[in-house]
């Protein structure tokens, strides 16, 4: 048996003179050598323990890199807290990350700038915020959904007289694409109205040059049917004329450039 060995101070290896390295030999064989930048250099050796360095840390290799791990999970650590881990488990490949409420972002280089492609919202169950759409069968803008957007506003109207009550109405409407549909209701106030009716509060501008189709339905049941036709701006008119009127729903949808 072979040994060098210190027991009282520090042991010293030195190669003289320049590009002298320090090689370790088995059997005649060499399985690792430390160049004079301190660089080592171990073929096909096993490193047990841990690797601990001040400064920064460079792996490069001539081929891959494997990180097998028998457990089954790679921690990732910052100044010795785990923040994320890659993990088999059950089968699927989990992407995790550990600290509470922390969300999960993709980044890329587009054009020279930094963009998120997408993230996900950790606080939010996960909720996916895509930077700029979905394509779905495609990649061209036809294939692209790039807006979705749900809310209310305010009803306006013109040629309407009331009867009596107080005239209430309610806007919604659900934005996708360029497709928006809307619901209008009156909740309140007896109400007749003239032709044509002008509706106008909508939430984004109609595109030139079409018609939104519409129906309408009031307390009496024979009494349904219509067409709100496109004009400047956000304005509807409804070519249907009413008496007595209380409790009124309009549905429709139109396309916009907005």
């Amino acid at each position: 048996m072979s040994t060098i060995k210190s027991s009282a101070e520090n042991l010293t290896l030195n190669a003289d003179g320049a590009n002298n390295d320090i090689k370790f030999q088995s059997n005649g064989s060499e399985v690792a050598s430390i160049d004079q930048a301190g660089v080592l250099a171990a073929g096909g050796a096993t490193l047990t323990g841990n690797i601990t360095h001040a400064g920064d840390l460079t792996l490069d290799v001539g081929g891959d890199i494997s990180l097998d791990a028998d457990g089954g999970d790679i921690l990732l650590k910052d100044g010795g807290t785990t923040f994320g881990t890659l993990s088999n488990d059950g089968g699927y490949f989990d992407i995790k990350s550990t600290t509470s409420n922390q969300d999960i972002s993709i980044k890329g280089n587009d054009g020279g700038s930094t963009v998120t492609a997408v993230r996900f919202d950790m606080s939010d169950g996960g909720k996916a915020i895509f930077n700029n759409g979905v394509a779905i069968g495609g990649t061209g803008a036809a294939n692209t959904l790039d807006d979705y957007e749900e809310g209310t506003f305010t009803v306006g109207n013109g040629n309407v007289t009331v009867n009596s009550g107080t005239l209430t109405w309610r806007g919604t409407y659900v934005k996708i694409g360029s497709l928006v549909t809307f619901n209008i209701v009156q909740l309140t106030g007896n109400i007749t109205w003239a032709v044509p009716q002008v509706i106008t509060g909508l939430p984004f501008d109609i595109e030139a040059d079409q018609y939104s189709c519409a129906v309408y339905t009031n307390e009496d049941p024979t009494i349904f049917g219509g067409m709100l036709a496109w004009h400047t701006n956000n304005y509807l008119y409804f070519q249907a004329a009413g008496t007595n009127q209380i409790h009124i729903c309009i549905s429709g949808s139109y396309h916009t450039n907005d």
